[in-house]
C-alpha cells in the first residue's frame, strides 16, 4: 500500500488540558503560538473519528491469530496514550476544525494558523 506522506504545517510542542479547554502550543521554526480548543469538542471528535478504539493482535496457545477490539475510556486517554499519538490527534483536530481565539472564530484554522506564523508578530493569534 502506498501512503502519501502528509505535509506537516507546524509542530505541537506541548499541550495543557483542563476541564473546559486544551491549550495547544504550536511551533514553526523559531516561532510559537497557542490555540485553545474546547475539551468536550475534542473528546467528541476523538469518539466520532474512532480515535479511542484499539486492536490488540496476538496468537493463542494453538497458534491461531486472535484480535481483541476495545475502546479506551476517555479518562484514561490523556494518561495511557503515548504523547506522539495525542499530538497527532490534536494536530488532526486543529487542521480539520474551526478554532476560537480571542473570541473570534477562525473557520479555516489551518489558514489562520499559517497566516499567524507568516505575519508574526503582528498577528492577533500570537500571545
Amino acid at each position: 500500500m502506498n501512503k502519501a506522506k502528509k505535509t506537516k504545517h507546524f509542530e505541537i510542542e506541548t499541550y495543557f488540558k483542563d476541564a473546559k479547554r486544551i491549550e495547544v502550543c504550536l511551533t514553526k521554526g523559531e516561532l510559537g503560538l497557542s490555540v485553545f480548543i474546547p475539551t468536550d469538542k475534542f473528546i467528541s471528535w476523538l469518539d466520532e473519528n474512532s480515535r479511542l478504539e484499539y486492536v490488540i493482535d496476538g496468537v493463542d496457545h494453538n497458534g491461531e491469530h486472535k484480535q481483541v477490539f476495545g475502546k479506551i475510556p476517555i479518562d484514561e486517554y490523556f494518561v495511557e496514550v503515548d504523547s506522539h499519538a495525542i499530538f497527532t490527534d490534536l494536530y488532526d483536530y486543529i487542521v480539520q476544525n474551526p478554532i476560537t481565539y480571542r473570541r473570534r472564530i477562525y473557520e479555516n484554522s489551518l489558514d489562520s494558523i499559517l497566516a499567524a506564523f507568516e505575519n508574526y508578530p503582528k498577528s492577533p493569534l500570537n500571545f
